[in-house]
């Protein structure tokens, strides 16, 4: 268990890097192929930082809880 919470967490981290360095090209990737006119249902800057926020948050979470696992 403590294996896959340091992989899935490092995943997170570089997941929310490379969301914060490529943020369209991510949401595009991920959500923008959903809808007809992607471009009609970007999200906003904010949005675009709350995922990658939520990613890095995540990844340091379980990051942290696997490291202080006896």
């Amino acid at each position: 268990m403590k294996g896959f919470m340091i992989v899935m967490g490092v995943v997170f981290l570089l997941w929310g890097f490379v969301s914060l360095v490529y943020p369209e090209q991510v949401w595009r990737k991920t959500e923008g192929w959903k809808y007809d006119d992607p471009d009609a249902n970007k999200p906003s800057e904010a949005g675009y930082l709350e995922k990658a926020g939520g990613l890095l948050f995540g990844g340091a979470v379980l990051l942290v809880i696997a490291f202080t696992m006896l």
